[in-house]
């Protein structure tokens, strides 16, 4: 199976930016990414992350898209 790391590098800012249009893009790619048959991981810059974890995603990733 192939394998797809999405990652939201949007950062909140009040009143400006809520990350909305973020959440809807990786929703839409992950859809069209599992019915290809991928198997898919994401991350949250926003909701922190563990350094070591995400090499171990990064090495496991066929492919890696921010969107």
């Amino acid at each position: 199976m192939k394998k797809a790391l999405l990652i939201n590098a949007h950062q909140f800012y009040e009143g400006i930016s809520s990350g909305s249009l973020n959440k809807a893009m990786l929703a839409l790619i992950r859809e069209g990414m599992e019915k290809r048959g991928y198997e898919v991981q994401k991350t949250d810059i926003e909701q922190g992350y563990d350094v070591d974890s995400e090499v171990q995603k990064h090495l496991w990733a066929d492919i890696i898209i921010l969107p």
